[in-house]
């Protein structure tokens, strides 16, 4: 049994990497939104939660204001950093969510 030679197995090997990468582009399109957030907008910020305290803590935390977008999926909200001691944080997307407020907390609600 003969073995194709080393470069051959290499330019198989980029081919096949090329052509993957591709279809997972295209697999990866089509399910993309780019974040619809806008500076000004209130959010709410999603928390890291620890395995022994999720049920209890909530999830979100905020609201907060989008001060600026830095990319496609990263903005700067008003959220204190206690790690760099700053008074805003750079947030990906995926980890902010639109600020509604509820009815019941709304104060401008008509008497009965």
């Amino acid at each position: 049994m003969r073995h194709p030679p080393i470069e051959e197995a290499i330019k198989l090997a980029k081919e096949r990497t090329e052509q993957y990468y591709k279809i997972n582009k295209i697999r990866y399109d089509k399910k993309f939104q780019e974040a619809d957030f806008k500076v000004g907008d209130l959010v709410m910020y999603e928390e890291f939660q620890y395995s022994n305290t999720r049920k209890l803590s909530p999830p979100y935390s905020g609201p907060y204001t989008v001060l600026r977008k830095c990319s496609v999926v990263l903005f700067e909200i008003d959220r204190p950093n206690a790690l760099n001691k700053t008074d805003t944080e750079l947030v990906h997307s995926v980890r902010l969510r639109h600020f509604h407020p509820s009815e019941a907390c709304n104060n401008n609600r008509n008497p009965i």
